[in-house]
Parts: C-alpha cells; sequence; structure tokens
C-alpha cells in the first residue's frame, strides 16, 4: 500500500479517489513508473484491502466505511459465453471434410472411453 499511498498514509485517511488512483500506478507499466500488474492480481490486491477496512470497522479502529465498495471492478474475460450469447455465433464456421473423424477414428474414440456416461454421450 505505500506504494499507492505514500508512506504516512493512515487507513482511515483512504477515500475511493486514492484507490482508484493507486489502481492507476499498480496497472501503469514499469517502463512509465507504475507496477505493470495485472487486471488479476489487482483484484487481489483490492480483496486485501477490503478485508483491511472490514476489520478496522469490526474492531472500532476510526474506518466508517469500506472505500473498496464504491470502486467498479474491471473483471478479466473468463472465457464464459456472453448472456446474449452473440460472441456463440461470430466463432460458428462451416465443418470441413478434414474436421470430421473417419469410421474407424470415431470406434477408436467410443473404445477408448471409460464405460459409463462418457462412453453414452460420445
Amino acid at each position: 500500500m505505500k506504494a499507492c499511498f505514500g508512506e504516512g498514509a493512515k487507513v482511515n485517511e483512504i477515500d475511493a479517489a486514492a484507490i482508484e488512483k493507486g489502481i492507476g500506478k499498480l496497472r501503469l507499466p514499469k517502463e512509465q513508473g507504475g507496477r505493470g500488474l495485472s487486471v488479476k492480481t489487482v483484484g487481489k490486491v483490492l480483496t486485501t484491502m477490503s478485508r483491511i477496512f472490514k476489520f478496522g470497522i469490526r474492531n472500532k479502529c476510526g474506518i466508517q466505511t469500506d472505500p473498496t465498495k464504491l470502486i467498479e471492478k474491471v473483471k478479466e474475460n473468463s472465457g464464459e459465453q456472453s448472456e446474449t450469447g452473440e460472441r456463440l455465433y461470430t466463432v460458428l464456421h462451416e465443418v470441413t471434410e478434414k474436421e470430421v473423424l473417419m469410421p474407424e477414428e470415431t470406434k477408436r474414440v467410443i473404445l477408448a472411453a471409460k464405460p459409463g456416461l462418457y462412453r453414452t454421450i460420445i
């Protein structure tokens, strides 16, 4: 937290604007004076900060609110389909003859599958 807020920063003086500025420093590439951290790593830092604020609130250390809750977190693409399903249709393509298994290859796949659910699905 020293890298983001300075040496003598007190937890109860940190607000959402200061955290957003700190996130900018963390995400900025090293060549530009930042830390060069990924979105995922910054998310972990925010989680840790949130726990610190919750501890301070719970133990009555002069902290009234958790400013990390006021920040919109950037979510990295998880690879899941979107709700609208638009991305699904952009990756569909016409199947070529090279992509279809020959009868012998199909038989080998079925025989290699474990008996039960997997073999049933195949």
